[in-house]
């Protein structure tokens, strides 16, 4: 019983799950190996997942668990997490037919992509102002264990070598820089 809304994006396994990949990529003269110190990587992967799980707490509620699974990319220092929203046993085994309220691995992410670039409206890929976000990423945007979260994931900035972040599912994307975090 795959359940699809005519894209893969918002697809439903068999076992109630739905998958998507998001990209993370640090970028700048300390990345150029692509080696990053262990404390500041292992920081940024909590601080990604604590991202997801709010994000996916806003969007679904207790109806869902998030995973997150951690796979290295070449370039810079690139971070591919692999979300995996299950549906919970009771929802699926007993209210199947509310399956399209849910939000799918790929809603997530993008929810949490827009959360970041209302958080970090800079110039480029981040314009726009704060009307054209949807309400649910404004409200994740402001939650304060999201903004802990983000603040793990830049630790890597510790580094000065390192100049930014890149957060990116399918087309749209979010840049977090170092003179971002300095006027937050």
């Amino acid at each position: 019983m795959v359940r699809d809304r005519g894209d893969t994006r918002f697809s439903w396994d068999d076992d109630g799950r739905s998958e998507c990949a998001v990209t993370f990529t640090y970028d700048g003269p300390a990345t150029e190996g692509g080696l990053l110190e262990a404390g500041s990587v292992a920081a940024a992967i909590i601080g990604f997942r604590g991202m997801f799980e709010r994000a996916n707490a806003l969007a679904n509620g207790q109806k869902t668990t998030i995973t997150v699974y951690v796979s290295s990319t070449s370039g810079c220092f690139g971070i591919v997490c692999r979300l995996v929203v299950k549906v919970a046993e009771f929802v699926w085994a007993h209210h199947a037919e509310f399956l399209d309220e849910l939000n799918s691995a790929f809603n997530v992410a993008k929810l949490l992509v827009e959360a970041l670039r209302h958080l970090f409206p800079h110039g480029g890929e981040n314009e726009g102002n704060a009307t054209e976000f949807p309400r649910r990423a404004r409200t994740l945007a402001e939650d304060p264990s999201l903004q802990e979260a983000v603040r793990r994931a830049v630790e890597a900035f510790e580094d000065p070598g390192v100049i930014s972040l890149v957060i990116r599912i399918g087309d749209l994307q979010a840049t977090i820089t170092r003179a971002d975090l300095a006027r937050t």
